[in-house]
């Protein structure tokens, strides 16, 4: 677990007050993640800026399912830290790919309430107990009717995002009803 004992306000406020100088860079150096897996590459920014603070022995693994982020990671190809999955995100046989080993997960698809919900619901049983999940964009569409029914300890946080802690003791169950134009966003 990432900084067991630690709420997650202590953990934000610790994490900007990092060393570093951009937010990924402060925030893969202070979490030091085993295993960090990215739901939505889309043209690889956040990817390329958590690799290039990744330490050694960590594994970074991004999953997206438009293939057009290739390029972006060019200099990472024979890196054994990066792992690029070309999948949907809510695809039960996406997660089945992946041990159960996550500890900080980036929530960065179609940041739709139905869509993160479905997600969370379904890569939670590869999350360890007490893993970080990152949720990105939360001012978009619906996403702060998702970020509200979190239960977990959580706090939001620079840019429009949120951070909270997964308990495994208690999962997440709650739905959202999926729009009828759904498939608008389905290549997010």
């Amino acid at each position: 677990m990432i900084h067991q004992g630690k709420t997650v306000a202590q953990i934000i406020a610790d994490m900007e007050a990092a060393p570093g100088n951009t937010m990924w860079a402060k925030r893969v150096r202070y979490l030091n993640p085993c295993h960090f897996v990215e739901l939505g590459t889309g043209d690889g920014a956040s990817g390329i800026a958590i690799m290039t603070a990744l330490r050694d022995g960590s594994r970074f693994t991004t999953v997206d399912c438009r293939n057009i982020y290739g390029k972006a990671f060019a200099l990472w190809a024979d890196d054994r830290r990066l792992k690029i999955v070309a999948g949907d995100t809510i695809d039960h046989s996406t997660p089945r790919q992946f041990d159960t080993d996550i500890d900080l997960l980036y929530i960065d698809t179609n940041h739709i309430a139905w869509h993160a919900a479905t997600e969370l619901r379904m890569w939670q049983a590869k999350m360890v107990d007490g893993a970080l999940v990152i949720v990105d964009d939360l001012h978009q569409n619906d996403m702060v009717a998702f970020w509200e029914a979190i239960s977990y300890d959580k706090q939001r946080c620079m840019m429009n995002q949120g951070i909270f802690r997964y308990d495994a003791g208690k999962p997440y169950t709650e739905h959202f009803a999926r729009p009828e134009n759904s498939e608008l966003y389905s290549a997010w």
